[in-house]
């Protein structure tokens, strides 16, 4: 507009001027200046309509350019709408300027906070999702850094839960703040469940007890093997891994027959089987069985090859033993005249083997009989019983076993046992019997000889003057009679029955202290499998003491059991006889010994004591004989004097007098005086009664058991010391004599077979004591005598 009002003006000015200098007629001046101005108008008139157009032009393109941004507008909020309300991740708007968020559908749904509950309640929506004041920290730094990436930050839903998120951040050029982020909970139990799956297939993979190695296709190299591989060929993982699986093989020829074998399968399946045997480190040859297949990637193509190797060289040496064992059982069958038969009850068809024939002695050539024809061939009631049997096997599917007497076709008789067993199809229906038949003529023959021998020892064994029986003692202490004869009675006073129902019947009627003796002899008999030999007091049931002597043979059974072979007799008669012996052996001894102690002491002592006299007489007139023959007559004096010393010491010795004028007790104070005067020896007497009235020979018995003891101890022991006890408590008088010597060997019968032990044991037996002896090689000899039921051996007993 100012332009066109600057060339109006100009354009009126020039010419005006232009007009009035060119023409000077006034009329001409009006009717050009009427032209100038029609043409102006026109000019102006053209111009005005051009720039109208133009504008008009104009104002359309802008129109349309208008309607084009508003469309794109509009496209753009749709498009703003659909991301920010429909997409499923969390978007958070934040507006510095305003310090307010604005949150998507999917934010609110998951969250659970709205945008108008967040306006309306002026909810502060960083300290509600991230209630941790450092959290909420490293929220803000990270919104106001973005660019970043993504990162995890853990925040609390309105209801108080707490979830794992994702985020990433956004600052448009208003520095509005844009939040995206991904709620992580179904993809952390993803990760969790896949982090399970792996460390359950990486478990699955070590404690897999087969070898499990991994292969490459192209390189046959070992990528990867679990730690049975390791257990299996002895090598190390890393040992194999790298290395060619031929390192497994025993050799170049067996490793390329392998992959030969399995190339064709591998190729047409992608998995095969085989047996085949491989090398340890060590070079022992391994039977195993191969299951080789194919890992496949995304595309398709073979990735691995997995080789699942077991150990079956344990398996293969049973099948090996078995095949034998198999072998062996057809010889067996061969030697024990076994025959196999098969029924079919729907058809009636019967199969034999080849030894039935042989068994029934029926001609091949005729075939296997009828079932009709067979249950005829059994003897007497033994038709009855198979064809009972069978029916039961057809009717009620029962397997039999049984016995039976046949007639071939020979007419011979055979015993045989047959066997049927009913075999079911998958209907539970009976299909067929099948069974074996075996020629047990020989074995019944001897079972009824047995029988019969079996009966007459029965009766040879019940006639026996005793008990015969079997005795059986189990590894944990439980014992068993088998076997027992009619003599039970008679030696335990107990019947057979009684004693094979309860064993510890009998050990109720003995003395604890024979108790414990046998228990012992049958313990060292079983320790060294020799033979059973013992004495011993028995309470029969009737009230009387009986002497018992049992003998027995053990044999070791496969379960480590023990059984004897037994026998017990009664010898209370022979054990009376026996101390009737040697109460007379022992008495007589004794009066031998008084009878010599009297010679010795009345004959010849009385002449030693009259030669002393007679010397010592003439002991003063010797003074006139030259110093030799004084000499000599002194030491044949001294030695006069020493041996009437030794005839007195020995009479003494032979028949202490002490025990007749003073008792027991002075008797053996007396003894051990004497001992003391002539040894460095230390003895100790220690008793607790004072007067001990026993009848004579009882007192003697006990005299010389002592005096035997100390003589031994001080020929033979090299001690020191030696101990006397006699204890005399309720009804029972103890001797323990002890020694501090070099001792003795027990189990060496020479050193228990000397006269002097075997006179103590046969002293101690006429005064019905219990005689123990202990010791050790180095710790001295312990001798102990227990006499129960003393008052019997009191003299008041004998007047």
């Amino acid at each position: 507009m100012l332009i066109y009002v600057i060339v109006a003006g100009c354009w009126i000015a020039f010419t005006d001027r232009f007009l009035e200098w060119l023409v000077e007629d006034p009329n001409l001046l009006t009717d050009l200046q009427t032209v100038k101005g029609i043409f102006y108008v026109l000019a102006t008139g053209g111009g005005l309509y051009y720039l109208i157009r133009k504008s008009q032009t104009r104002l359309t393109a802008k129109q349309a350019e208008l309607n084009t941004t508003v469309q794109d507008l509009q496209s753009e909020k749709e498009l703003k709408d659909i991301l920010f309300d429909r997409i499923p991740v969390l978007i958070s708007i934040y507006d510095p300027d305003l310090k307010e968020f604005e949150v998507n559908k999917e934010f609110e749904k998951v969250l659970g906070w709205s945008n108008e509950e967040i306006e309306q309640k002026d909810i502060d929506l960083l300290e509600e999702c991230y209630p941790d004041f450092e959290t909420r920290e490293e929220v803000v730094n990270f919104m106001n850094s973005p660019g970043v990436g993504w990162k995890e930050f853990p925040m609390t839903k309105k209801s108080g839960e707490r979830m794992h998120t994702s985020w990433t951040n956004v600052k448009l050029t208003d520095d509005t703040s844009v939040g995206i982020g991904i709620d992580m909970t179904e993809i952390k139990a993803t990760e969790a469940k896949i982090r399970e799956s792996r460390n359950l297939l990486e478990r699955t993979f070590e404690s897999l007890k087969s070898s499990l190695i991994l292969v490459d296709p192209q390189t046959r190299t070992i990528v990867d093997c679990n730690e049975s591989t390791e257990e299996i060929f002895g090598y190390s993982k890393d040992e194999l891994i790298g290395q060619s699986t031929r390192k497994l093989h025993v050799n170049d020829e067996k490793f390329e027959l392998f992959n030969q074998i399995g190339a064709a399968s591998l190729a047409e399946k992608g998995v095969f089987q085989t047996e085949f045997q491989m090398q340890t480190k060590d070079g022992t040859i391994l039977d195993t069985d191969h299951t080789v297949s194919y890992v496949f990637d995304e595309d398709g193509d073979v990735d691995k090859v997995v080789s699942v190797v077991r150990d079956i060289t344990a398996r293969k040496e049973y099948e090996r033993q078995l095949k034998k064992r198999q072998e062996r059982l057809l010889r067996s069958q061969q030697i024990g005249q076994l025959g196999d038969w098969e029924f079919d009850p729907h058809t009636g068809t019967i199969h034999w083997s080849e030894m039935m024939y042989k068994i029934f002695e029926r001609d091949p050539q005729l075939g296997p009989p009828s079932y009709e024809q067979i249950s005829s061939l059994y003897y007497g009631a033994d038709t009855e019983k198979h064809n009972r049997a069978v029916e039961q096997a057809l009717e009620e599917n029962k397997p039999y076993d049984i016995d039976l007497q046949l007639i071939t076709d020979k007419k011979n008789k055979k015993y045989i046992r047959a066997i049927g067993i009913p075999i079911q199809n998958d209907a539970g229906d009976l299909e067929k019997l099948l069974g074996v038949i075996q020629d047990i003529t020989d074995r019944k023959e001897t079972e009824i000889a047995l029988q019969k021998s079996e009966q007459r020892l029965q009766a040879i064994t019940d006639n026996v003057p005793g008990v015969v029986f079997q005795y059986e003692l189990k590894p944990d202490g439980r014992e068993a009679l088998h076997y027992v004869s009619e003599g039970a009675q008679d030696i335990w006073g107990l019947s057979a029955q009684e004693i094979k129902k309860n064993a510890s019947l009998i050990w109720e009627h003995f003395p604890e202290e024979e108790l414990e003796k046998v228990k012992r002899s049958i313990e060292r008999s079983a320790q060294n499998l020799s033979s059973w030999n013992t004495e011993w007091e028995y309470q029969h049931p009737k009230g009387k003491t009986v002497w018992h002597h049992g003998i027995g043979i053990p044999h070791k059974q496969k379960d480590d059991s023990i059984i004897w072979d037994s026998i017990i007799i009664d010898i209370t008669e022979q054990k009376r006889l026996q101390e009737q012996v040697l109460k007379s052996a022992i008495e007589g001894e004794d009066r031998e010994r008084k009878r010599i102690a009297r010679e010795l002491h009345d004959g010849l002592g009385q002449y030693l004591v009259a030669a002393n006299m007679n010397f010592e007489s003439i002991k003063q007139e010797i003074q006139e004989l030259p110093e030799k023959r004084q000499s000599q007559f002194q030491t044949g004096l001294s030695l006069l004097k020493n041996a009437l010393s030794e005839t007195r010491s020995i009479a003494y010795n032979l028949m202490p007098k002490a025990i007749e004028d003073y008792g027991l007790i002075t008797a053996l104070e007396n003894l051990i005086q004497d001992y003391e005067k002539s040894t460095d020896i230390e003895f100790s007497f220690i008793h607790n009664c004072e007067e001990l009235d026993l009848q004579k020979q009882a007192a003697i018995n006990i005299y010389r058991i002592v005096q035997e003891i100390v003589s031994n101890a001080v020929q033979h022991a090299e001690c020191s010391t030696i101990i006397l006890q006699l204890q005399l408590t309720d009804d029972k008088l103890t001797l323990i004599a002890k020694d501090d010597g070099i001792g003795m060997d027990l189990k060496d019968q020479r050193d228990r077979s000397g006269l002097g032990i075997k006179s103590i044991e046969h002293r101690a037996s006429n005064l019905k004591g219990r005689l123990n002896f202990t010791s050790r090689t180095g710790k001295g000899v312990r001798v102990s005598l227990a006499i129960p039921n003393i008052q019997r051996l009191y003299s008041k007993t004998e007047s």
